[in-house]
Parts: C-alpha cells; structure tokens; sequence
C-alpha cells in the first residue's frame, strides 16, 4: 500500500485511549518459514486488503496492518517470517498519525523475530528471518514522528534515498523544529519520545548521508530512549551508524557496529551523539570502520536543540577496535569529544591504528580509567586541542588513566570474535562454551566498584574491560579443584557414608582464593551408589560438598568437576563396602581408615586439577577462616 504525507495525515487522528494489549499480525504471501506468536499459533498467508490483521487474515505488509487497525498504547504489530517490500520511493513502515501511538508505560510495539541475546533472529544462510527489503527503491525502513514507539527483531536493507526522505536511512526518528526564519524563537519544539529501537539488523543501506539509526528529534527528557542490541553493518557509503541528536539521556547498549562508512568523507562517528546530555553508551563493540567509533558533541542545528552539549556521558565496557580506517575529517579520533562536553570513560578496550585514541578540541571533559588501550598503528595517543601526545605513557603521566593499561587484550579471534580468551572459557549468544589456550590480561580489570552485572560465576566479583563485560557472554575466570576429603570411607551396602565427600575451587594463578558461585557436578563414574546432590554451587569459602549412599557393589567412584567451566580439572572419590573389605580396610566402628592398600588415606581420592593449591593449604586457609577477594591494580 504507498503511504504519502498528504494521504497519511488526512486520515482521521484517533483520540488517546486507555491503555490495553492488543495483538495485530502481518504475514507475506508464504507460510513457509513461519514462528508462532502469542494468541498466534499457526498464522494464515498475508491478505492485500481489508479486513486484515487477524491471526486467521494477517496483513501483508506493516503499513496496512498499521493504517487499517486501532492500533494504539500497549498493541503489538507481528511480524511473521519472511520479506517486505515497500512501494518505490515509500517508507517500509510510517508511524506518523497522532493517537495511533503508545504511552507511558505502554509502548505501541512493532515485533518480529528476536533470537536468545536479544538480537534480530537469523536464518542458516546468516540472514533475518523477518527483512524490509527496499530494494534501492524504498526511501526509509521505519519512519517515526510519534512517541512511545518500540520497533524489534527485524531487517532493514536496500534502502536509498528520495525526494522527501533525502537519506534512504535504516530506522528514522524526527521531530519538528522552527525554521531559519526565527519564527518559534529559536526554540526547539518537542518531538518524539520514548523510543526504543531494539534487535535490528539493518545493513546494506545505499544514502551518501544514510545511517542505519537516525535521530533528530528534541523533548526537555526523554526517560527510557534507547537504541540497543541491534547489529548495524555493511553501509559502506552511510553517515554515522547511530546519529542521535538533540536528545537527552539516550542508551545506546550491546550494539553490534562494523563495516561501515568506508568512503573518504568527513564521517563523524560510528555512534554520533550531538546534544545528548547524560548519555549511556555500554557494552557496544564497534570495529573496522570509517570515522571515529563514538563522538561527543553539542548541538549542530540550534533551533533543533538549542544550546544542549553532550557532558556527563558514561562510556563503559565498550570495545572500540580499529576504526577510522577512512576518512577525511579533521576531528579523527577513536573518540572525539568536543564543545565542552565529557563524562566518564571506563572499563573500555580501544585499539587505535591510523588516528589516535582520543580527539578534543581543547574544552572536553573526560574522566578516564581502568580502560585497556592496544597501539596497532602510528596515529599516536591523543590530540587535544592541536597538542599531540604521543604515547600511553606521556599520556598517563598527566594524570588520566592511573589504573589502566597498554597491552594486546588477546581476543579469541583477533579480527572476528572479540571474547576475551580465557581457558575457562565464554558462552556464546547460544549458550554454547567455548575456550582458548591463553588467557588475556584483561579479565576482571575494570573497576572494582563497578557492579558485574549478569557476568557468570567464576568470577572474583571485578568486571571485564570491553564490550561483554559486565554480560553473559564476559569470559570467565581461570579456576582449579582440590579434594577436600571423604573418600577412603567404607560402610555397609545401602548406608549413607558419615563423611561428605568435598572440593575446593580456587582462583588460578593465586591457588588458594576462594571461588564462590561456582556450579560442581558430583556423577558417579563406578558402582551403584547414590550421591545427593547432584549438583551444587560453592559456598563463600568456595567449597562444594555431596553425600554418597553406597550400593551394592564393592567400591563406589565419584568424580568431581565443573560443568560450566573448561580446564578446570576434576576430582575422583573411592568408597567401599563393608563385605567386600580385607583386614586392611577392616571398618573401625563405622570411622573411616586407610582403606585398601593403593588408597590415598582418609581423602581416597585423586585429582586431575593442576594449578589449584595443596590441601592441606586449602584446609588450613579455609581452618584460619580466609574470605579475601583478589585485589589487583
């Protein structure tokens, strides 16, 4: 259906209703592929005209399921697997009517496909399972000028621009503001608000001035906008890949960043923030582009959002790898920061090749620290305000970054995958563990007041510098088992053994710091008894205990080890039953003793942990009653 301005605003605006959830569904012309969605089990084939918008009669196309329903504060619009094209020179999805919005609280939201992290759902050929496809002809993914909007899980691609959309950008946001004649005073004039654009892909974009997520919009707050977990990538001629101007205390979190703008220009910034104050800018990793990865900057377009400047920024648990790799700008910096603004930049990984890390026009405000800086070029450390400073070193020395260091951060892949390596290993996004014969310095390096968010134990409660610190995804932290005794222990067959059998999960390298949190599996490997529980976290001294019942059979092995963690080691226990003991295992009034001979005393067990400290170490820490957490510069 093609949508224009005229069309579009000449349709009667609905009043603001109550809020309440209502489900509106779009299909294309196949069910081949298709999901199922709530009150949606098995969708129908997508229909050209109304009524549509039923699970029974989905809609064809976003556009129509939007203009032909009620839509409004808490509905949904799916959208089912498959490709979407819209009209030449017409926006894939236009959310501009007045009243056909969300509200606080009750987001009017526009859904595909998301999968497990969050991120747009894609099929085994790499691509999503729910695409816009512009075709070169379409001028804008998503366009938006109302507010309370949420657009999730789907693809934007091949879009250029036109006449009325001059950009052929991803998903855009505007606002109005008053013209150069003065005419509203020079004041910007609220726009959209409480946004969210979240689980997109969107790549491929064909405007010289295009951004995959373009916002231009201004309101005195703009409480929970965001811009998060999309993958922006392969725009090789776009402008910045998040542009967001003019709005205050935007998230911009877990983006995926690359690819783009590798065309000589004067490209700002992957992630452009102009007058965004108090902005949130975590775990993104932005790689292998033109221009800078993040800019901090003031308004561009004063009657758009007067004299508001990008400060108080948090910059955190970001990786900015290898960027500017083309561009003509002046202003070239990994991170540029101008017009008085700042914030503070912590707990990042930055490799820097042809442009330094940092860029300032002499008047920026940074608080940097416990950040980790790779030098992988001659672009030198910093340029602020025309004066060079050219290593970490000189850079250090005038005060910023005490806690920080220069050193290569030792990616899993160096080009591809940027988990820091751990021999303990990271989850993947499919909650598949992966592992490396390295470890890299950067592990449990941030801030040690920053919180570790939803970083999985082994960790010794620091943060990971980079963009999965702080993430199910951060890699984890290198620990070793010890027994701890009750193996050796005999009884008669069905009895529970008086002693528990016990491990200890230490930190490596120190061998003797305590692991909490950590899960440990007790499987028995031999014979028929019965151990209880199964499964078990360490305590706050990091030990792990299970009780065995015995079986039958002669001897009953346990093993020890950590299921959720590589190179970890594992612990076996022997046990044994009363009617099948020599004289050398005689039982001492139901007390374990030295057991057959070739058993390891009491303990009766063996370890194939390496790096995890003696025993009798371990015993005598946790006896003294040691609970201290590693501390590191």
């Amino acid at each position: 259906m093609r949508w224009t301005v005229g069309a579009v605003l000449a349709l009667v605006a609905l009043a603001p209703r109550a809020a309440f959830s209502g489900a509106y569904y779009v299909n294309d012309p196949s069910s081949a592929g298709d999901r199922p969605f709530p009150g949606c089990a098995v969708m129908g084939v997508g229909q050209s005209s109304a009524p549509c918008g039923t699970c029974a009669r989905p809609c064809d196309s976003p556009q129509l399921a939007y203009d032909l329903n009620p839509v409004g504060p808490g509905d949904t619009i799916y959208l089912n697997a498959g490709r979407y094209s819209p009209d030449a020179g017409m926006p894939g999805l236009a959310l501009v009517v007045p009243g056909k919005e969300g509200a606080p609280g009750a987001p009017l939201v526009v859904e595909g496909l998301v999968d497990s992290s969050g991120r747009c759902a894609r099929d085994d050929a790499g691509e999503p399972l729910v695409l816009m496809v512009g075709q070169d002809a379409g001028s804008v993914g998503v366009f938006i000028t109302v507010s309370y909007v949420t657009v999730k899980g789907f693809g934007i691609t091949g879009m250029a621009p036109n006449g009325s959309e001059p950009y052929g950008s991803g998903v855009r946001i505007v606002g109005p503001y008053d013209g150069p004649d003065g005419g509203g005073g020079g004041f910007p004039d609220a726009g959209p608000k409480g946004f969210v654009v979240t689980g997109m892909e969107i790549y491929g974009l064909n405007g010289r001035a295009a951004s995959p997520v373009d916002i231009d919009t201004w309101a005195p707050s703009c409480d929970g906008c965001e811009v998060s977990w999309n993958r922006l990538h392969g725009c090789g001629s776009c402008s910045a890949a998040v542009w967001i101007q003019g709005v205050p205390a935007p998230r911009v979190v877990g983006n995926e960043i690359y690819g783009n703008s590798l065309f000589a220009s004067g490209t700002p910034a992957q992630i452009y923030l102009a007058a965004a104050p108090g902005a949130v800018v975590r775990n993104n990793l932005v790689f292998a582009n033109g221009g800078n990865a993040l800019s901090l900057l003031g308004c561009g377009i004063v009657t758009l959002c007067g004299s508001q400047v990008s400060d108080s920024a948090q910059v955190v648990n970001n990786t900015f790898w290898r960027n500017v790799l083309l561009s003509r700008g002046s202003n070239n910096g990994e991170i540029a920061v101008e017009d008085t603004s700042g914030g503070t930049f912590e707990n990042n990984l930055v490799g820097y090749d042809k442009a330094p890390v940092f860029f300032t026009d002499g008047t920026a405000s940074l608080d940097s620290d416990y950040n980790g800086f790779h030098n992988l070029g001659d672009g030198g450390f910093a340029l602020l305000g025309g004066v060079a400073v050219g290593s970490f070193q000189e850079w250090q020395s005038t005060g910023p970054d005490s806690h920080s260091m220069e050193a290569d951060p030792l990616f899993s892949a160096a080009t591809s995958d940027f988990h820091l390596s751990s021999t303990a290993g990271f989850f993947d996004p499919a909650g598949v563990l992966h592992g490396d014969p390295i470890t890299s310095p950067f592990i449990e390096r941030g801030d040690p007041a920053a919180p570790i968010g939803r970083q999985r134990a082994p960790t010794a409660g620091r943060v990971n510098a980079g963009a999965y610190g702080g993430t199910e995804e951060a890699s984890l932290t290198p620990v070793g088992l010890s027994p701890m005794g009750g193996g050796g222990q005999h009884g008669p067959a069905g009895s529970v053994l008086p002693i528990q059998l016990g491990v200890a999960v230490t930190f490596r390298p120190e061998g003797f710091v305590a692991a909490k949190g950590v899960e440990v599996a007790f499987d028995v490997i031999s014979g028929d008894g019965q151990v209880s529980p199964a499964r078990t976290l360490t305590d706050e001294v990091g030990l792990a205990w299970t009780q065995l019942k015995l079986g039958t059979a002669a001897s009953t092995t346990v093993r020890a080890s950590l299921p959720n963690v590589l190179d970890g080691g594992e612990v076996t226990f022997t046990a044994f039953t009363d009617t099948v003991l020599t004289d050398a295992g005689a039982p001492d009034a139901g007390k374990p003793d030295a057991g057959p001979p070739g058993n390891f005393g009491v303990c009766g067990c063996t370890s194939t942990s390496t790096g995890a400290g003696p025993v009798a170490l371990a015993l005598a820490l946790i006896v003294a009653g040691l609970r201290r957490a590693r501390v590191r510069p």
